[in-house]
């Protein structure tokens, strides 16, 4: 068995409609921009923000809990 890991996200092509800013919108987990809010600074989102996770294999169980360490309270929706 050769296993190599998993291959970086593919952008999608509505991606560029879909992000307000680097901080808001994460395309590699593993990989964050500095700018981004996650994982280090989720606690700035407002209590009623809403996070979607387009995927929901492992790295979204490991995106959550993260999140929720964090300090992250409002609503997590994963789309698979």
């Amino acid at each position: 068995v050769l296993a190599t890991g998993n291959l970086p996200p593919r952008r999608f092509s509505f991606q560029p409609g879909l992000i307000r800013g680097v901080e808001h919108y994460v395309a590699d987990i593993w990989h964050p921009a500095d700018a981004s809010l996650f994982p280090d600074k989720v606690s700035q989102l407002s209590a009623d923000s809403d996070i979607v996770i387009i995927g929901t294999g492992l790295t979204t169980i490991d995106t959550v809990l993260t999140l929720r360490r964090q300090g992250y309270k409002g609503t997590i929706t994963a789309i698979s």
